[in-house]
C-alpha cells in the first residue's frame, strides 16, 4: 500500500514538473519573439545548443568580425514590420513545440525542440516554414 502511494505522489510530481516545463516553455516563446530577443547574440548564446548555434552561423551572410548568428532565422524575416506577434503555441510532444509567427501580413509556422536545463529554456533545433497569404 505504501509503495503504490509513493508511486503515485511520484508520478504527480512528474506530471507538474512536465507541466512548470511546458509553461516555461511557451512563455519562453512569446518572450523570445514578441520581445525580439532573437536579434542579441548573448541571448542566443544562453538559450541555444551547439547545433542551433551552427545553423543561426550558417545562415549568416553579411560581413560581421567572428561569429555572428541569424537571429531572424527565428522570426518571419522581413526586413521592416511594424508588428510581430506569435500565434497559439502548441505542445506537440518530445520537446517540440509549434506555432505561427505574424509580421505585419506575412507569416511563418515554426517547430522548436526544447527543454529547461537548471532553470533555463534552451533550443535543441527548429524549423521554419513560410506560409502563403
Amino acid at each position: 500500500m505504501v509503495k503504490k502511494l509513493f508511486l503515485f505522489i511520484f508520478a504527480i510530481a512528474i506530471a507538474l514538473a512536465y507541466a512548470d516545463e511546458k509553461k516555461q516553455i511557451v512563455d519562453f516563446i512569446y518572450d523570445m519573439v514578441e520581445n525580439q530577443r532573437f536579434h542579441n547574440d548573448d541571448f542566443l548564446k544562453e538559450h541555444c545548443s551547439e547545433k542551433v548555434l551552427k545553423k543561426l552561423a550558417d545562415h549568416y551572410d553579411y560581413i560581421c568580425d567572428g561569429v555572428c548568428y541569424a537571429g531572424w532565422e527565428l522570426r518571419v524575416g522581413l526586413n521592416d514590420f511594424n508588428s510581430i506577434k506569435v500565434g497559439e503555441v502548441k505542445d506537440e510532444g518530445d520537446g517540440w513545440y509549434s506555432y505561427v509567427v505574424h509580421e505585419d501580413q506575412e507569416k511563418a509556422s515554426f517547430k522548436i525542440h526544447a527543454h529547461v536545463f537548471s532553470g533555463k529554456v534552451v533550443i535543441f533545433d527548429y524549423k521554419k516554414e513560410y506560409l502563403k497569404k
